[in-house]
C-alpha cells in the first residue's frame, strides 16, 4: 500500500517549511526542508563537475606528458583566424605534410595541432625522424622494438619531425605502413635540403 500526503515540518535553519511524506506499507519517507535539499543537489551538482574538471586537466597532463611535444611548444593553444580555418577545414584523417626552411614555423603549426588534439581527448606522439629510428634499432629482435613501434602507430596522431635528417628504412616504413593500415593520420615534417 503506497500513500502520499503533505506535512508541515519545522528546519532548524530555515524555520518552518512543507514537505511530502510517502507511506510504502510499513515504511515512511519524508522529503525533509525543500531549502536544504535544493542546496545539497547543487552541491552535489558542483562536486561533480569539479571532479569531471579535474578528470579532464589529469587527461590532458597525461597526453601532454605521453605525447613528447617539446616543451616549448605546449603553451601553444591559440591560433590565427587563418589557421582556425585550416584546422577546421582538415577531417584529420588526412596526412599532412609540412615543408618550409629553418625556422619558418613548421614544428611549431604541427605542435598546435597536436596539442589541440590531445585537449579533444585523443592521443599524439611526437618525435623525430632520427630518434624514433634510433629507439626501434636499439631493440630491434626483442620486444622492445615491436612495443616502440605499436606506441607511433596506435597513437591517433603522429608528429614525425627531421624527414630527410636520417635513413629510411625498414623501420619508417613499417611504422608508415601500420598507421596507413589504421587510417591513422601522420605528419611528417621535411626538414630543408642543406
Amino acid at each position: 500500500m503506497v500513500g502520499v500526503n503533505k506535512y508541515k515540518g519545522q528546519c532548524h535553519i530555515h524555520g518552518e517549511f512543507e514537505g511530502v511524506e510517502y507511506k510504502v506499507f510499513k515504511d515512511t519517507f519524508q522529503t525533509g526542508c525543500p531549502m536544504c535539499n535544493k542546496a545539497r543537489d547543487e552541491e552535489r551538482e558542483r562536486e561533480e563537475q569539479e571532479l569531471k574538471e579535474r578528470h579532464r586537466k589529469e587527461r590532458i597532463f597525461n597526453g601532454i606528458r605521453l605525447s613528447r611535444i617539446p616543451e616549448k611548444y605546449q603553451g601553444l593553444l591559440t591560433f590565427t583566424p587563418r589557421e582556425n580555418q585550416k584546422l577546421k577545414a582538415w577531417d584529420r584523417k588526412q596526412n599532412v605534410i609540412l615543408i618550409g626552411g629553418t625556422g619558418s614555423g613548421k614544428t611549431s603549426y604541427a605542435c598546435h595541432l597536436g596539442m589541440s588534439i590531445i585537449y579533444n581527448g585523443d592521443t599524439v606522439r611526437y618525435c623525430t625522424a632520427s630518434e624514433l629510428v634510433a629507439r626501434i634499432k636499439n631493440g630491434w629482435g626483442d620486444s622492445t622494438s615491436e612495443k616502440v613501434l605499436n606506441e607511433y602507430i596506435e597513437a591517433d596522431f603522429l608528429i614525425l619531425d627531421e624527414m630527410g635528417r636520417c635513413t629510411y628504412d625498414d623501420y619508417l616504413f613499417r611504422l608508415f605502413d601500420g598507421r596507413y593500415n589504421a587510417s591513422k593520420p601522420i605528419i611528417p615534417i621535411k626538414a630543408p635540403l642543406s
